[in-house]
């Protein structure tokens, strides 16, 4: 499971090079954009992998705690907690390695506009 995680997620990679020093709050577009984001994975997981019923809820709590942070917290603080929110929905999921490798690339394709650097990819089916 470390692998995946430390191997394929734009997150991950931003988080090693500390290349967004930035922790200014987002805007009021950018909390829609990220909610949009936000959307984006859940619609994945939802139409992608066979998620319990337990696990659904814990996607869904985590996914809205992020989306609720993006008003309190600045965009580097948001970032770590993304990144545990992220690690905490595969462990809490239990997904295989194969599973968690492929959310952890799309939740970072899906969030890298926040990077700044890396370009916004839609999720497969979704756009």
């Amino acid at each position: 499971m470390w692998s995946a995680i430390a191997g394929e997620s734009a997150l991950v990679l931003n988080m090693k090079t500390g290349a967004n020093e930035d922790n200014s709050m987002f805007s009021s577009p950018e909390r829609e954009r990220l909610s949009q984001s936000l959307n984006e994975i859940r619609a994945y997981l939802v139409s992608t992998h066979s998620v319990s019923a337990g696990s659904n809820k814990l996607i869904e709590e985590r996914l809205r705690y992020l989306e609720q942070a993006a008003g309190r917290v600045g965009r580097k603080d948001w970032m770590n907690l993304a990144y545990g929110a992220l690690i905490n929905i595969v462990v809490g999921a239990a997904f295989a390695p194969s599973v968690a490798k492929d959310f952890l690339r799309l939740a970072g394709s899906a969030l890298a506009w926040i990077i700044g650097d890396i370009p916004h990819v839609l999720l497969p089916g979704h756009g």
